[in-house]
């Protein structure tokens, strides 16, 4: 059976083609915190944010990847 983390190489792969496809990367980081890989979901959505491209779900994603990974500190930045 197919499993999420059976897409990662291909979104990766796709991402370094067009590092600018900001729906893929997204897709991309929804994908990883339903592994659940935080770190990789974490840096993911941390890329988009930092590309001044980011919707609320991306920031949303960063800080659960923060919270579920048990950083809750570390999500703060990103809610106040």
């Amino acid at each position: 059976s197919e499993q999420p983390a059976d897409a990662v190489p291909y979104y990766a792969a796709y991402l370094n083609k067009q590092p600018g496809d900001v729906d893929a990367r997204r897709e991309l980081g929804r994908i990883q915190i339903t592994m659940p890989d935080f770190a990789g979901a974490r840096d993911t959505f941390a890329s988009i944010v930092s590309s001044g491209k980011a919707k609320v779900e991306d920031y949303e994603g960063l800080v659960n990847s923060h919270i579920w990974d048990g950083q809750l500190d570390a999500a703060r930045p990103f809610v106040e």
